[in-house]
C-alpha cells in the first residue's frame, strides 16, 4: 500500500528486511479492494462518530460516517484516520490518550469543514475515563483547553476498548488482518442498531418526569444524604430562550468565564431552603462570637474609664476549641486588682472548682436584665 501510494520508505526498508517483504507490491496479501456502499434509500440523518486511542508506542484517531435511512437500515463507513508514533521521551499513558483526543479533535474539525452535507450530530469516543474527566474540568492544561474549544458543539462519550476501532491504530495491524476487519472499516457493531440514536442520548442521562412535569436526571446518587434537587437535577433544554438568558447573565457576571465555570456557579447558586437556613445560622453564630461577645468586654477602655468587675458578677469562660454557645459559666468570688486599682485578674467559682483567670479570657454577662 505504501509503495503504490508513492511512499518509498527506503531507509526503513534497508533497516528492516521483513518490512520490505511485508509491504512489497508482489505480496498478494496486501492487495484488496475497498467496497463503497451505494444505497438508493432516502437518508434521514447523517452522523459523525470519531474514536481516539493510545498506547505507549503510538496514538491515533479514526472517523466514521453513519447514515440512517427511511427503510430503518443503517450504514457506517470509515471516512479517514490518522496516527502518530509516541514521542521518544517517556510520557504517561493518560497524557498519550489526551494526545489522541487532540488529534481526533483537529481531524474532526477538518472533516466537518470539508463536508457539504448536513451533519445532525457529532459523537467523539474514547476509552480513557481519565481523559473524559479532564475534558469536563476547568481547562488547566493547554491541550484540554484546545479540545474544549474545538469540540464545544460535539458530544464526548466513553467506549469500551473492545469496541474502539482506533485501538487497531495504536497497536498496529497487518494488511492481511486489516482486509476483513469489520471493526476497522465499519466501526463498532452498536452503530448498526437503528435505535442507537435514542439509546446514546438516554444512556448516561436516564431522564424521568416528576409529579410536576419536570424532566430530571436519575443518576447514581439516589441513596446519598443530599437534597432531592442534588440527587435528581433538572434537565434544561439547550435551545430554550430562558436558559440562554440565564447562562448569558452568569457568563457576563463572571467576566466572560469559561463554560465549566459558569455551569459550576449556576449549580452552586441553587441553594435549597434548608441550606439557606443553615447558612443564616452559621452567619449569626459567627457574628455573635466575633462581634457581640467581644463587645461585652471593656474594649473602649482607652477612651473612657470602665467599672471594675465585682464579686458575684456572672461571666462566661472563653474556651478555644468550644463553640461560644457551649462556653461554661462562672461566678467571681474574688477580684485581684493591680497597683493602679484596675482589676485584670479574678478568682472564679465553676462547676468543677475554683480557678484564677485573666479578664481577657472571660466575657462578663449583663447584670441588669
Amino acid at each position: 500500500m505504501l509503495h503504490s501510494a508513492g511512499f518509498n520508505l527506503h531507509k526503513w526498508c534497508s533497516n528492516n528486511k521483513r518490512f520490505d517483504e511485508l509491504f512489497s507490491e508482489n505480496n498478494s496479501q496486501n492487495k484488496f479492494d475497498i467496497k463503497i456502499e451505494n444505497v438508493s434509500n432516502k437518508v434521514l440523518e447523517l452522523q459523525i462518530h470519531g474514536f481516539a486511542d493510545a498506547t505507549l508506542q503510538a496514538y491515533g484517531s479514526c472517523i466514521y460516517l453513519r447514515a440512517l435511512y427511511s427503510d430503518n437500515t443503517v450504514s457506517c463507513n470509515l471516512v479517514c484516520a490518522k496516527s502518530r508514533v509516541a514521542p521518544l521521551r517517556t510520557i504517561s499513558l493518560p497524557r498519550l490518550e489526551l494526545c489522541g483526543v487532540v488529534l481526533l479533535s483537529r481531524l474532526t474539525n477538518k472533516i466537518m469543514s470539508a463536508l457539504s452535507e448536513k451533519i445532525h450530530s457529532v459523537n467523539l469516543w474514547t476509552d480513557s475515563q481519565i481523559t473524559l474527566c479532564w475534558l469536563k474540568s476547568h481547562p488547566s492544561r493547554n491541550r484540554v483547553s484546545e479540545v474544549q474549544e474545538l469540540t464545544s458543539k460535539f458530544q464526548w462519550r466513553h467506549v469500551r476498548s473492545a469496541n474502539n476501532p482506533s485501538d487497531l491504530l495504536s497497536r498496529g495491524l497487518g494488511p492481511s488482518e486489516l482486509k476483513n476487519n469489520s471493526l476497522w472499516w465499519h466501526g463498532p457493531q452498536f452503530l448498526f442498531d437503528f435505535s442507537f440514536q435514542l439509546e446514546t442520548q438516554n444512556l448516561f442521562l436516564n431522564p424521568w418526569i416528576d409529579e410536576k412535569g419536570i424532566i430530571r436526571i436519575n443518576g447514581r446518587l439516589s441513596n446519598a444524604q443530599i437534597s432531592f434537587d442534588q440527587k435528581y437535577p433538572i434537565l434544561l433544554p439547550a435551545k430554550n430562550h430562558v436558559v440562554t438568558l440565564l447562562f448569558r447573565k452568569e457568563h457576563l457576571r463572571l467576566f466572560h468565564a469559561g463554560a465549566q465555570s459558569v455551569l459550576s456557579n449556576i449549580r452552586l447558586s441553587r441553594l435549597s431552603f434548608w441550606q439557606r437556613c443553615m447558612k443564616l445560622q452559621q452567619d449569626f453564630c459567627n457574628k455573635w462570637s466575633t462581634e457581640y461577645l467581644n463587645r461585652l468586654q471593656n474594649r473602649p477602655k482607652w477612651f473612657r474609664s470602665c467599672e471594675n468587675l465585682k464579686v458575684n458578677d456572672l461571666v462566661l469562660l472563653k474556651e478555644d476549641n468550644v463553640a461560644p454557645l457551649n462556653w461554661p459559666r462562672a461566678r467571681i468570688i474574688e477580684v485581684l486588682p493591680g497597683l493602679d486599682k484596675k482589676v485584670r485578674v479574678v478568682r472564679l467559682k465553676t462547676s468543677e472548682g475554683e480557678i484564677v483567670r485573666s479578664i481577657a479570657k472571660i466575657c462578663p454577662l449583663p447584670q441588669n436584665c
